[in-house]
């Protein structure tokens, strides 16, 4: 059955936000330097051209609360890059840089299947509510 009335993250709201997870709308919020933790489902995970020879990915996760873009160097893609294109969800670690010149980044030093983080958390059943719309007859 598929859910549009909720984030399909809500349920585990309570568990991510234990696993030490901000918020993506709270994410600026903290200090240059400060280790962060953020957790979301893919959206989009690219990497653009660039002027250095060193590679740089930008991972694009949501949240209930909106998305984030994190900030990925060769290193941890080399290390995580095949759980990347192969989960749906993460658990990223990092850091927060806050620069007048570059604005907000989040930078990935470790990155794990959210499935995985998640995997003991007891999660309510959601409630199924009936349909009572009309049914062709044979349906």
């Amino acid at each position: 059955m598929l859910n549009v009335s909720r984030h399909p993250l809500a349920p585990y709201r309570r568990t991510v936000g234990e696993l030490g997870a901000v918020p993506s709308s709270r994410m600026i919020s903290p200090p240059h330097g400060m280790p962060a933790r953020a957790a979301g489902l893919l959206e989009s995970l690219q990497r653009p051209p660039a002027k250095s020879e060193r590679p740089v990915y930008f991972l694009l996760v949501e949240d209930e609360w909106g998305l984030l873009q994190a900030t990925i160097f060769r290193p941890v893609y080399e290390r995580y890059g095949e759980l990347l294109h192969y989960e749906g969800a993460f658990l990223l670690e990092g850091v927060v840089e806050q620069g007048t010149d570059r604005g907000f980044s989040f930078l990935v030093r470790h990155i794990e299947s959210l499935e995985e983080a998640l995997a003991d958390a007891k999660v309510p059943a959601p409630k199924a509510t009936s349909f009572s719309g009309s049914v062709p007859a044979g349906w």
